[in-house]
């Protein structure tokens, strides 16, 4: 069919251009879509887009860049039979590409929701695995980024979960039995 509408020798430079428009519209979309609600020029293109962001499944309400929000951080603070605290960070050191530390994380998030729930059995879960330091309690603590991080703050070598920029809460305490 495109053979008989359009002579052959411009056949390169209509699909060319077929191409580049298609591209452009897409981009378009691609920028329209997760832009914020209320800007004018994204509320104006919307109703043109939002069909096609449809079809190829990208007309969602989630953050589409990056995740926009504060920082926070699950720790837990193991006190010895001297009275020492011990900190440990234990989502410090998980690779974010790793598949298999997204469940170590959502896992560390629910006991964060849900500390009455689930925190009485990692409690005793830390106070079995840390056995060599003699722990008599355990802290669970979600460490809360309530300052803004600027990027002078980072050129610093500072990090947003330093006490200058975060809370400490404590989300539950518990006394180890002992063996």
């Amino acid at each position: 069919m495109f053979a008989s509408i359009v002579p052959e020798r411009w056949h390169g430079p209509v699909m060319y251009v077929l191409m580049s428009v298609f591209v452009a519209w897409h981009s378009l979309c691609l920028i329209v879509g997760p832009a914020p609600q209320g800007s004018m020029i994204a509320q104006a293109l919307r109703p043109l887009v939002n069909p096609y962001l449809g079809f190829i499944s990208l007309n969602v309400k989630w953050g589409f860049f990056a995740p926009v929000g504060d920082a926070t951080e699950f720790r837990y603070l193991v006190i010895d039979n001297v009275g020492k605290a011990h900190t440990f960070r234990p989502t410090s050191g998980l690779a974010w590409y790793h598949p298999g530390n997204l469940w170590t994380i959502d896992r560390y998030r629910a006991i964060v929701q849900r500390p009455d729930v689930y925190g009485d059995r990692l409690i005793a879960e830390y106070c079995r695995k840390r056995i060599a330091l003699k722990p008599v309690k355990i802290k669970l603590l979600q460490v809360v980024q309530e300052k803004a991080f600027l990027p002078w703050d980072h050129f610093a070598g500072k990090n947003p979960l330093d006490p200058e920029f975060a809370t400490t809460e404590t989300l539950r305490t518990k006394k180890c039995s002992r063996p």
